[in-house]
């Protein structure tokens, strides 16, 4: 454990470290932001609206198309510390540049060769160089963008080529404890019946990272409950202890497969015993935070006709507790489709929101007709959690509330101002930029950088310490949402406090760092 405060202190009292053993003058640096100059009554959202750049987007009709790529990824992808926009199509996908006051920019992407049917995406350094690519999936096919630091990517070999699925997600973490990030692939089969007879899933996939770009696939350490149909999931460290389970998320869970949580027991995958983490609902998406203040993350899944979720006990076990907390669609008529899904302080008050994505199952739709179980104008949700426990949607009353055929969702603080943002997909039209207005509440945002094949620590563990309260993060690629992916940093809403007693890290390799005494209100980077 490096305890930087005592480190000054020494230094303050004369004795000066030797060079070779010198830590950093500055543990932290602070990054760009906005000051909240003038605060709002509430966290009201404003949409950016249809000029410029962002509302050029490409646009895919559905006399086209039945449908559309699914995802958006939010991260800083050409190193300026300011967070971007790329949207996965079929065919090459579209790049924004943000300018961190919320403004947005077209880049040219050179097209790719190949014409590819991406529905997704994730943002991860997969080749160690310190730049975050960009890895799409979708029908049979895994492929990397390699980024070269600016934004412009270079299309790499597939990780795999699989005709009789589709891959709609992609989770990173360094499973094996090499340093570098291995990679699960949740499946879904390319064809099914007719009806909802629905039969076996097929196999996600586990690729270990044996660097250089050489993946190897070593899903035979997956269990025999590995037949789902699986529209995602990935790496959560639901106990935090640095060990990471894989949860899936499965369509069709009441009928063929729920959702499954995987434990590595030193060699291989074992199904986990709490049954109340395997969720059985038509599962579209995931959501992990800790609810509750815990340490161990709850698990919440959206799906067709509900949403779920499984709570920690504190203790090891999991328990449901949606109705508990009132986690249920405001509008049931309408609200019946949930897609993308967010765990996320929105109002900054120092407990964890919940943000859902709603829309029409278009397909559906083209094969079975209009019903009133999937209708077309679904409102989106923002379930806000109050002082007892329990949520309230208030997608309505902050402006958020859009009824467009909804897919994915990312949250990030796109203007800087401390205010989560929420960036949204939507079928056949332009995707959505809901910018938060700041209130006088606090916060902190801390990105971690260390050495080494994982430059992002996919996979710390971030602890903040202010006043009688402690709040607790994991740094994570992929992993939650639908088909989606937010920056791979931490944000914590501290309500009232201006000061961060403690901010405790634990690396992926276990090594722990705290600072202390840290102002809040600020992006900060943590150098290892």
């Amino acid at each position: 454990m490096v305890r930087f405060s005592a480190i000054l202190l020494l230094a303050a009292c004369g004795e000066e470290p030797r060079e070779e053993d010198a830590p950093p003058t500055t543990a932290w640096e602070a990054l760009p932001h906005t000051a909240c100059d003038a605060p709002s009554d509430s966290t009201a959202f404003t949409e950016i609206g249809d000029g410029g750049d962002w509302g050029a987007q490409r646009i895919i009709s559905s006399e086209d198309l039945p449908t559309t790529a699914w995802g958006v990824v939010v991260a800083d992808l050409n190193g300026d510390d300011h967070e971007d926009i790329y949207l996965p199509h079929f065919g090459p996908g579209e790049l924004f540049l943000g300018d961190g006051r919320g403004g947005l920019a077209r880049v040219d992407l050179v097209p790719s060769e190949e014409f590819g049917a991406t529905m997704s995406a994730v943002a991860v350094d997969v080749d160690g160089d310190g730049d975050l690519d960009i890895v799409e999936s979708g029908y049979a096919t895994v492929r990397p963008l390699y980024n070269d630091g600016t934004g412009t990517m270079v299309l790499g070999e597939p990780l795999v080529n699989a005709p009789d699925r589709m891959f709609l997600a992609s989770s990173w973490a360094d499973a094996d404890g090499d340093g570098d990030l291995d990679v699960y692939l949740p499946s879904f089969p390319a064809e099914e019946p007719d009806g909802r007879d629905f039969g076996p899933g097929i196999a996600d996939i586990l690729l270990r990272n044996d660097g250089g770009g050489v993946f190897v696939d070593i899903s035979e350490l997956l269990p025999e409950s590995n037949d789902g149909h699986t529209f995602g999931g990935g790496f959560l460290d639901l106990e935090g202890d640095g060990v990471p389970e894989l949860v899936s998320c499965n369509d069709h869970g009441a009928e063929v497969r729920a959702n499954q949580v995987w434990v590595w027991d030193g060699e291989r995958y074992t199904d986990h015993p709490d049954e109340a983490l395997k969720l059985a609902l038509d599962c579209m998406g995931l959501a992990a935070g800790d609810l509750n203040g815990d340490r161990y993350l709850d698990v919440a899944a959206s799906g067709w006709g509900n949403l779920r979720l499984a709570e920690s006990d504190g203790s090891g076990g999991w328990f449901s507790a949606g109705a508990a907390r009132t986690l249920w669609p405001e509008d049931t008529d309408r609200q019946r489709v949930a897609w993308g899904m967010e765990a996320a302080d929105i109002d900054n008050d120092g407990d964890l929101d919940l943000a859902v994505r709603y829309g029409e199952w278009e397909l559906y739709t083209a094969m079975e007709g209009p019903s009133s179980h999937n209708p077309a104008d679904q409102p989106d949700a923002l379930f806000l959690q109050q002082p007892d426990g329990t949520f309230t949607d208030e997608a309505a009353a902050l402006g958020v509330a859009d009824t467009g055929i909804g897919r994915g969702l990312a949250v990030a603080d796109l203007n800087e101002d401390g205010f989560p943002d929420l960036i949204t997909r939507r079928i056949h039209a332009r995707g959505l930029v809901h910018l938060s207005a700041c209130t006088d509440q606090s916060w902190l945002s801390v990105r971690l950088t260390q050495p080494g094949p994982n430059p992002d620590a996919i996979g710390a563990q971030v602890t903040v310490r202010a006043g009688d309260s402690a709040w607790h993060h994991q740094v994570r690629a992929g992993g939650t949402s639908f088909a989606s992916s937010s920056p791979p940093a931490v944000h914590v809403g501290l309500g009232g406090e201006d000061v961060v007693d403690a901010l405790e890290i634990t690396w992926p390799d276990g090594e722990t760092t705290v600072l202390e005494g840290i102002p809040a209100r600020q992006r900060i980077r943590v150098r290892r």
